[in-house]
């Protein structure tokens, strides 16, 4: 979960002009965009590819071709002795700002293919963040995550439900006040988020109001530690459906 001042300044982005990737950056792949900058983005297609260094000074470089083609090589604490997460430090992430009526949907999914350091040689996971709220009001009012593929993270805060099955697959919904994540009982590195799926559960239990907007959908990796001389993350297919239409992403 990201302080919620990182997640103001996600909407306030200041999207950089593409630049050439410094030599050894993206491992010889021909990147047309890196980063960096703790808090740089570039928009693809109406997407924003952030850095999202929200909690660190560690060295972290995100590059990107479009918002289905991105890598992260990030150098966070190695993992060591650490059990679990000490503290998630950055999430690197696709950002997609929008206004969407729950109610109003037929189908919110992203469909993904990503890759990232495992477990114990470090701790983090593939999640979706969404951000929603009541129309008219706070927009950052809900947070709700799904947590696609786990790797070492412990469970989130909050009180645990058990058995929920969404869109056919099982996950156990963990909560506390307006914060949500639901997480995926068997790791996926692919396949699809099911984004509507989770706030219809929300709605149907009374968690939020039936009217709830999202604003902004992300998907991207919590990372708490790397392995030693660093990780690498990639995400290599991210395809949004909103009403059964693809979301331009090149």
């Amino acid at each position: 979960m990201r302080k919620l001042i990182y997640a103001l300044a996600g909407l306030a982005l200041a999207v950089g002009a593409a630049i050439a990737p410094t030599a050894g950056a993206a491992a010889g792949a021909p990147y047309s965009w890196c980063t960096s900058d703790p808090g740089g983005g570039q928009s693809f297609g109406g997407f924003v590819v952030t850095n999202g260094e929200w909690n660190s000074n560690l060295p972290q470089r995100t590059c990107a071709n479009s918002a289905a083609d991105v890598r992260v090589h990030a150098h966070m604490t190695p993992t060591r002795r650490h059990a679990t997460c000490p503290a998630v430090l950055t999430y690197p992430n696709v950002q997609y700002n929008t206004h969407l009526t729950v109610s109003k949907l037929t189908g919110l999914r992203s469909y993904y293919t990503e890759r990232q350091p495992k477990y114990p040689a470090a701790i983090g996971e593939f999640a979706s963040d969404d951000w929603a709220g009541p129309p008219g009001g706070n927009n950052q009012a809900y947070e709700v995550m799904v947590w696609q593929d786990n790797q070492g993270q412990g469970p989130p805060p909050g009180q645990q439900v058990t058995g929920i099955r969404l869109a056919g697959q099982s996950y156990r919904l963990y909560h506390s006040g307006g914060y949500f994540a639901f997480v995926r009982t068997a790791n996926a590195a692919k396949g699809f988020i099911p984004h509507l799926s989770a706030f219809r559960y929300l709605i149907a239990h009374r968690y939020i109001a039936a009217d709830t907007v999202i604003s902004q959908t992300e998907i991207g990796w919590e990372i708490c530690t790397d392995p030693i001389g660093g990780g690498t993350y990639t995400l290599t297919r991210n395809k949004l459906m909103v009403n059964g239409r693809q979301i331009h992403n090149s």
